[in-house]
């Protein structure tokens, strides 16, 4: 099964995966809190359609750069958390980095019993975490593994691949010209025009650029960065500059944008995963009809 150009821009970079989490205690709007931090996080949560296994064959096959955190307090039908994990870590070696979480033990002989089993006996890489029962240590305590375990991968900022939610206009010689936006981060954006219909230099500066990402309306000066050819488009990659002059968006402006690029990359990443999931049943329906 191929992917497209877009779904490669989806796949690409390091993902972090938690399995059934407990929300009381993680919430999700922590992921995020995360995503301004540079890390890509998504919750994996019960499906009536696809069950545990399918999902996370999928993820690990095609997003590549994978951590998988488990919540091993979670009840699932015929999942025994250890055999599962066993399970995962066979069938993908080290293609994939694992930890799992759970909620505070005040028995000290069952945390020793776990903290063996998970990390001496299983050797997870990502640790064996005892959550609090208060959230805001919880957000400290997972920010800080994140980081341990290299969650932001290469990247300095994380990008939302953008849909038709998302539109930009700027002001050129009296006049307002809109491009087609590819993606978001929380310092650059990248957007198409036809060739030849946009004239700029590098580092050229344009005042008061106006976005409309996903209902959140913001202006911002913007500054050519980068600038390339490809079919019959001219892709621009431009920086945000704030009221000071300095990189990057204002920090109110971020503060309201995050949530929306969060969306964004929630609904990219299912449908890619919904999508594979049915390619994936198709394939098998053909290979069972010959």
């Amino acid at each position: 099964m191929g992917t497209t150009s877009e779904e490669s821009d989806i796949i690409a970079g390091r993902k972090t995966f938690f399995i059934l989490p407990d929300i009381t205690v993680f919430p999700q709007s922590f992921l995020e809190d995360y995503l301004a931090e540079g890390y890509e996080c998504y919750f994996i949560e019960r499906d009536g359609f696809i069950t545990l296994q399918q999902k996370l064959d999928i993820i690990i096959s095609y997003f590549h750069d994978v951590i998988l955190f488990f919540n091993i307090d979670a009840q699932l039908q015929g999942i025994n958390w250890k055999l599962f994990i066993q399970e995962i870590q066979r069938k993908y070696d080290n293609h994939v980095l694992i930890g799992v979480l759970y909620l505070k033990r005040y028995d000290a002989v069952e945390k020793a019993s776990l903290e063996r089993t998970y990390l001496l006996d299983m050797g997870l890489q990502c640790g064996c975490i005892e959550m609090q029962h208060e959230q805001k240590l919880n957000y400290v305590l997972i920010s800080k593994i994140l980081y341990a375990n290299q969650a932001a991968g290469r990247r300095r900022n994380v990008r939302a691949i953008c849909n038709s939610n998302c539109r930009f206009s700027i002001k050129m010689n009296n006049n307002f010209l809109s491009g087609e936006m590819r993606d978001i981060s929380l310092s650059h954006f990248t957007c198409a025009f036809p060739t030849g219909s946009l004239e700029l230099k590098l580092y050229d500066k344009i005042k008061d650029a106006e976005f409309n990402i996903k209902g959140f309306h913001f202006k911002s000066d913007i500054v050519l960065f980068l600038q390339r050819s490809v079919n019959n488009y001219d892709l621009f990659v431009f920086m945000f500059l704030s009221e000071n002059g300095k990189n990057g968006l204002d920090p109110l402006t971020k503060q309201y944008l995050i949530p929306k690029m969060h969306e964004l990359m929630e609904v990219n990443c299912r449908k890619l995963v919904q999508k594979l999931f049915d390619d994936l049943q198709e394939e098998r329906q053909r290979n069972a009809g010959r």
